[in-house]
């Protein structure tokens, strides 16, 4: 009951006017799912990729704040895994590709406020540039990677240089990649 009631507390700082606030609600939520996991924070979870789509700048930017350190700190636990991954990575897998990846997709687009494109390429670096796209180890990430390299097509014409260095790191780590490989 209590993690209940800290989760629905911290969703709604997610949304106060101070980005400060945010952004301590983001870590704050970041810890619940570390200690406790991704489906004891499902709720949660879902409301903030649900947040995403709110008409207010700063309540979007709040959520993807959160939503850009649940991936980070996820991501990581799959890398630092990659032979044996731990066995309550699979909810976080799932979750990404069924709710969190299609979702940040809609937001990498010119059309979205500055905010959301921002917040949505650095999202999809913390798979990419983790080689989440790309390997057979979790291959429901694989469909992404065609989807991403869209997005990167689309964004490097973007004006705000924050998407645009964004969209660098990920031309070049697919070029340092494919280069690797050969």
């Amino acid at each position: 009951q209590m993690l209940e009631y800290l989760q629905v507390q911290t969703l709604a700082a997610v949304r106060d006017p101070n980005q400060v606030i945010r952004h301590t609600a983001g870590s704050v939520i970041t810890t619940f799912v570390q200690k406790v996991g991704v489906t004891s924070c499902g709720k949660t979870l879902d409301a903030l990729a649900g947040l995403l789509g709110d008409a207010n700048p700063d309540i979007v930017e709040g959520s993807f704040s959160a939503l850009n350190k649940i991936c980070e700190d996820g991501v990581m636990v799959l890398s630092n895994y990659w032979d044996a991954p731990p066995a309550d990575a699979q909810p976080f897998v799932s979750w990404c590709t069924d709710r969190l990846l299609p979702s940040v997709l809609q937001y990498a687009s010119p059309q979205a406020h500055v905010h959301a494109r921002r917040n949505a390429i650095e999202c999809l670096n913390h798979f990419a540039l983790n080689y989440m796209f790309e390997d057979q180890k979790y291959p429901t990430f694989l469909p992404y990677a065609q989807k991403y390299v869209e997005v990167l097509g689309v964004l490097a014409n973007d004006e705000d240089v924050t998407v645009l260095k964004d969209v660098c790191k990920g031309f070049v780590d697919r070029k340092s990649t494919r280069l690797n490989s050969s």
